[in-house]
């Protein structure tokens, strides 16, 4: 009888073992992995949404089974289109809010990744940042803010200001990537054509990662401020001999390796 339980209690240890190593393999081949989600709102609503070029409906829209990776989100609403490669993390929803103008856009993509605290990007670049009614500094910023949900007010000077009230979860960091819009007496200035050289375009090459560091310093110390991935487009604001100063289509300015860039 001793003998018998004994053999029970170890093949009920190994069916155990076995099930927590195979269990995370069983959902991958099954399809049941957590999936993400991505919400569009607009202003005006009724703006047609495609992803990946592909026709999806009219905003406010939501989709809740996509798998994790990279997707191209288009808004477009009469004359005025907005469009941008947005990257879906598993299990979580990402949520874009655009003003759509054909003069002038604005809004805002939120989005999570495994961390804590909150990153903000803004264009223009050095927006200032206020969290909870305090003035934390500008951006670009990486701050550790406890889990719960805060008020972020973006502001620059001639530009309409923007409050967005987000929840930050445990566990996670909240990416606030932020478009102010030009206060109606500065459109016609920011109309007026440029007779300056055309910006230098770079791409971004495969990396061993699948992305590529954006640093506040072109240094392997400075400190990661974004990420640009596989095949973006950036404008080379200044050049050396191992790092690019760069700007991103969002106005991230900061510097990557000269090695997984190339010029178009």
């Amino acid at each position: 009888m001793k003998k018998t339980f004994f053999v029970l209690l170890i093949t009920l240890s190994f069916l155990v073992v076995s099930w927590r190593f195979l269990w995370p393999a069983f959902l991958s081949v099954a399809n049941l992995q957590a999936k993400s989600g991505v919400k569009v709102l607009s202003s005006p609503e009724k703006a047609t949404v495609y992803i990946n070029d592909q026709k999806k409906g009219e905003s406010p829209y939501e989709e809740t089974n996509l798998s994790a990776g990279d997707y191209l989100i288009k808004i477009e609403e009469g004359e005025a289109s907005w469009q941008r490669r947005v990257k879906l993390t598993s299990g979580t929803l990402t949520v874009i809010n655009r003003q759509l103008n054909k003069d002038s856009e604005a809004g805002e993509i939120l989005t999570l990744e495994e961390g804590r605290g909150v990153t903000i990007i803004a264009s223009p670049t050095i927006s200032q940042v206020e969290i909870d009614g305090k003035k934390v500094g500008p951006t670009p910023l990486k701050l550790d803010l406890p889990s719960g949900e805060h008020t972020f007010v973006i502001s620059q000077e001639n530009y309409q200001p923007r409050t967005i009230r987000a929840n930050v979860p445990q566990r996670f960091n909240l990416i606030l990537s932020v478009d102010l819009k030009l206060e109606e007496t500065n459109l016609v200035s920011n109309t007026t054509v440029s007779t300056s050289p055309p910006a230098i375009k770079l791409k971004v090459l495969t990396t061993p990662t699948g992305f590529l560091r954006v640093r506040d310093k072109p240094s392997l110390q400075g400190q990661e401020i974004g990420r640009v991935n596989t095949g973006d487009e950036l404008e080379a604001v200044e050049e050396s001999t191992s790092w690019d100063k760069i700007k991103t289509s969002t106005g991230l300015e900061g510097y990557v390796s000269k090695t997984y860039v190339e010029k178009k």
